[in-house]
């Protein structure tokens, strides 16, 4: 893998060139698609973000997920090049980072297979299938289950951040023959049925309601695709403003608070 390469991983994904200090779990992800690790990673996570109860934690932890799933899109889309985003290579550490616990994605092996140039299309739609019905399938539902939740809930905790990297990649696209590429890899990648992640429809693929941002009104912010369960923690966190579950009126209070806090 280029210097290059794990760069992009460590900066927009959480991956790490080695185990972080602080640490306070660590399990391979081949042992997290068994329920009991699973449950052993909720139980020890959990408390570290005052989750009320396990579901909270699973909501987390999938976003976390999310850094997995745009490792691969941007490895592909920006270096014609996969590596072995595998539940046997792949070691997932928990660890305290200020106040908060964070996640890192550490490799066991680094290499890279590159795309072939007159195959391109066929090996990217192989590589997605696989990824998320062969390897992150089994992870999510071995976390739902450890919950007690629906495997759909920890799909969708993913959902925004995957879209705002998408957001970003097009604004760092080289050119627009560049652009282009990555909008076809995206779209593909919605367009993934939902066998592939044990569900009906494809969980990535979401149409997004916007809100103003309350400081600047002419840029929009997304609303989440589910609610991140931050109001279930002891942190004092309550709803947040992009939460899907506000009601407009719930909103505007909550932006009159962010706007009393900015101006104090």
């Amino acid at each position: 893998m280029s210097a290059e390469m794990f760069e992009d991983l460590e900066k927009h994904c959480f991956f790490k060139r080695e185990p972080q200090p602080g640490e306070l779990f660590r399990f391979t992800w081949e042992e997290l698609t068994r329920p009991e690790k699973a449950a052993e990673l909720l139980s020890l996570y959990g408390p570290g973000i005052k989750a009320q109860e396990p579901d909270v934690a699973a909501a987390y932890f999938g976003s976390w997920l999310g850094g997995l799933c745009t490792a691969l899109q941007h490895s592909v889309s920006f270096h014609n090049a996969s590596f072995r985003l595998e539940p046997d290579n792949v070691t997932i550490q928990g660890y305290r980072n200020g106040s908060h616990t964070a996640f890192g994605f550490l490799l066991e092996d680094r290499e890279t297979v590159t795309v072939p140039a007159a195959s391109r299309e066929a090996w990217r739609d192989s590589l997605l299938q696989s990824f998320y019905g062969l390897h992150l399938r089994p992870l999510v539902e071995s976390v739902a289950s450890a919950a007690g939740v629906d495997p759909g809930m920890v799909w969708s905790a993913p959902v925004t951040r995957i879209h705002y990297a998408y957001d970003h990649w097009l604004e760092s696209a080289r050119d627009s023959e560049h652009r282009q590429t990555v909008e076809e890899d995206f779209r593909y990648l919605l367009q993934l049925g939902g066998e592939h992640f044990g569900r009906k429809r494809n969980p990535l693929d979401v149409k997004f309601r916007y809100v103003e941002n309350p400081k600047d009104p002419g840029e929009k912010w997304r609303l989440k695709a589910s609610c991140c369960l931050a109001y279930r923690t002891g942190s004092g966190h309550g709803y947040c403003y992009t939460c899907p579950r506000l009601t407009a009126a719930e909103r505007e209070e909550k932006k009159r608070a962010m706007l009393a806090a900015a101006g104090s």
